[in-house]
């Protein structure tokens, strides 16, 4: 058992629970076991979104208006993507292998799930 503050959520894929705390730290655990299978330090400060499990990823928000991604395995950060200078605080959402992500400007913003597999970057939609 772990005890940790967080006002985004969580979110879940096959047996691993993501969650950020208050602080910005992303945490990974086992669901069946509960214990820890990694901690991310690399987005302390910044204000996370509830995270979006979207195949081998984990995607959350930030109150810099950024999308990160990060391998949910080796919690390798993978990328991040500018979307809103005013911030994301709303979940992202996913629907038909398109990620929806609404900034706090109003700006809505939908990208393919292909994305965040990728290296290379692709228009985005707005």
């Amino acid at each position: 058992e772990q005890s940790l503050s967080s006002y985004a959520g969580l979110a879940v894929a096959d047996r691993t629970l993501v969650v950020p705390d208050h602080r910005g730290t992303l945490y990974a655990f086992d669901a069946i076991s509960g214990k820890q299978r990694w901690k991310m330090l690399g987005l302390v400060g910044r204000r996370l979104t509830k995270p979006l499990c979207v195949g081998s990823m984990v995607l959350v928000g930030d109150d810099e208006g950024l999308v990160h991604w990060i391998d949910l395995e080796s919690s390798h950060y993978k990328g991040r993507q500018s979307i809103d200078s005013k911030g994301i605080e709303t979940p992202l959402m996913l629907k038909e292998g398109i990620i929806y992500i609404l900034g706090l400007s109003g700006k809505v913003v939908a990208l393919p799930e292909a994305f965040f597999h990728q290296n290379n970057k692709v228009p985005v939609k707005q």
